[in-house]
């Protein structure tokens, strides 16, 4: 929503520049203008329709396919970068420090079976708050449910080839749900510990309650964590994430614009190269603002906007792939093009600076040199494609400075 109110005032503006004084482009202004002024009703209208409309959602839990063997995991295991996350850094000294106090809670209170408080603490916390939550959740809900099913069989007095038979099914179930859904394997792998413990000998509706205290306990202690032991914010990660995603993107243009226009020294392959640059960077920023939606509401200051700047980026990059499409080797050179190339490359530029932290005085000039530049005219069919997608990347990038 965002992003259409800034592109609407773009077009009014280039209609009021542009367009001669004539009934049609009155009536097109009082179109738009009554477009623009619905969209705060819009806005509020979809908020309240929205199922869970004030829950942010955490990262993504997708992990690779189980169908293919791939070295991925291997690959991210042996990595040998002298780069070291400072995220990584505290998550890996909180989740000690946090293990130490779960072993040191469960031996000084001589819990029954309390190697489940560090054990749940563990597998729940994540580097970030949302994910943490998450986990959290899924966890709590699948140990209790687990845990009232398991108490059902404990009546049933199951003899020991059914319960042999059960564990296995039940391992089998766990395994197939882990990385498809977790609250679902959390629900089996409670299973799992009803039956072996029965299996090992009576046991009795107080395991299950244990199972679930110490489950609460340990996931409390993560949560706690995650929230206040040396947390890092995604609001404080984001800008420079997404700063070099735009200077990805104007590295992008640059090469794209300079190779349509025939420079000898860029090649297809170069522009491949840059543009699976750009195309990875815009996946790291969204990875990121899914992360900063996760987080507390009280951390989130800015989320729209970022998000607004994220969306209006990957767009850019894909006007610039589709652009991309059409230049190939031997390819006709496309003239007339360092205008628009240069005001778009220096509006990226300034932007990444100002996401970064500097002053934004500078995006109403670099504004100005972008609606003045020029692109060529053309009837070829596929150079008017191409000249399509510049164009909209220079509409994109308008309505992009109109953020701050």
């Amino acid at each position: 929503m965002r992003r259409l109110d800034r592109l609407l005032r773009v077009l009014r503006e280039r209609i009021g520049a542009k367009v001669a004084d004539s009934p049609e482009r009155v009536h097109l202004a009082e179109v738009l203008r009554e477009l623009q002024e619905r969209l705060p009703r819009v806005r509020a209208t979809l908020r309240a329709a929205m199922e869970r409309a004030q829950e942010r959602g955490p990262i993504s839990f997708e992990l690779f396919d189980l169908k293919s063997w791939s070295l991925r995991p291997l690959a991210s295991a042996l990595n040998f970068s002298l780069q070291i996350d400072p995220a990584l850094v505290r998550f890996t000294f909180r989740l000690a420090a946090v293990m130490m106090v779960g072993t040191f809670a469960y031996r000084y209170w001589n819990l029954p079976h309390g190697y489940w408080v560090p054990l749940c603490v563990m597998v729940v916390l994540q580097p970030d708050y949302g994910a943490t939550r998450a986990r959290a959740t899924q966890r709590v809900v699948g140990t209790i449910a687990g845990s009232l099913t398991g108490s059902l069989l404990l009546g049933l007095h199951l003899p020991l080839g059914v319960l042999l038979a059960a564990t296995a099914a039940v391992c089998w179930a766990f395994t197939f749900y882990l990385k498809r859904s977790y609250a679902v394997a959390v629900f089996y792998i409670t299973l799992l510990v009803v039956l072996q413990f029965q299996a090992a000998g009576p046991v009795t509706f107080s395991l299950a309650v244990q199972r679930v205290a110490l489950t609460l306990g340990g996931c409390l202690l993560a949560m706690l964590a995650a929230l206040s032991f040396w947390p890092m914010w995604e609001r404080d990660r984001f800008p420079p994430l997404l700063a070099e995603a735009m200077k990805a993107n104007a590295l992008f243009l640059g090469h794209l614009c300079a190779g349509l226009g025939g420079d000898a020294t860029v090649t297809p392959a170069l522009v491949l190269d840059v543009k699976k640059r750009a195309q990875r960077a815009n996946s790291v920023v969204f990875s990121s603002l899914n992360r900063m939606a996760g987080d507390p509401d009280v951390k989130q200051e800015g989320i729209e906007q970022a998000a607004a700047l994220a969306n209006h980026n990957l767009r850019i990059t894909r006007w610039l792939s589709v652009a991309a499409v059409h230049y190939t080797s031997g390819s006709p050179a496309l003239p007339g093009l360092e205008s628009m190339a240069l005001a778009s490359a220096g509006a990226l530029e300034a932007l990444a600076e100002v996401v970064d932290g500097e002053n934004p005085s500078t995006l109403e000039r670099h504004r100005r040199a972008l609606e003045a530049a020029e692109l060529p005219a053309s009837q070829e069919p596929r150079t008017a494609w191409v000249l399509l997608q510049l164009d909209r990347v220079g509409t994109e990038l308008s309505a992009m400075l109109l953020e701050y």
